[in-house]
């Protein structure tokens, strides 16, 4: 059975009212829903830095892009969105990033990204595809 996480909560999406009254409804995120942070990642892995008006900090240095694919640039693409995410997911340590390239012929870089949630100190994984040409998927 799920427990609740203290202190992680925040508005529900799509914002509502609560029970009709002049309140905002609130969202508790339980200790095994991790969607809500892999959804996070995705979204710093398909942002570039200064993209988000109000968070200008968030997101990649550079748009990944792999017209030009080359496997010199592995390391180099892991570690800016190693440093993104330590940037724009402060919930998280990332452990490791993985590039897999099988997939390369049909347009897309597959990054695994192992993970740990802080606060319960949970591993988890997230795997995020990369279009070539744009941000992840």
């Amino acid at each position: 059975m799920a427990t609740k996480m203290t202190g992680w909560k925040g508005l529900k999406f799509p914002f509502q009212f609560a029970n009709g009254k002049p309140a905002v409804s609130q969202a508790t995120v339980e200790s095994n829903d991790y969607s809500h942070i892999t959804e996070s990642i995705i979204q710093i892995i398909g942002t570039v830095s200064g993209e988000r008006k109000f968070s200008k900090h968030i997101g990649i240095k550079t748009r990944l892009t792999f017209k030009s694919f080359s496997p010199e640039l592995i390391p180099y693409y892991e570690s800016v969105i190693k440093e993104a995410l330590s940037v724009g997911e402060t919930r998280i340590s990332v452990d490791y990033i993985k590039t897999d390239t099988s997939e390369l012929k049909d347009g897309f870089v597959k990054f695994t990204i192992g993970w740990v949630l802080l606060k319960y100190n949970i591993p988890h994984i997230t795997e995020a595809y990369v279009i070539a040409g744009g941000g992840g998927t």
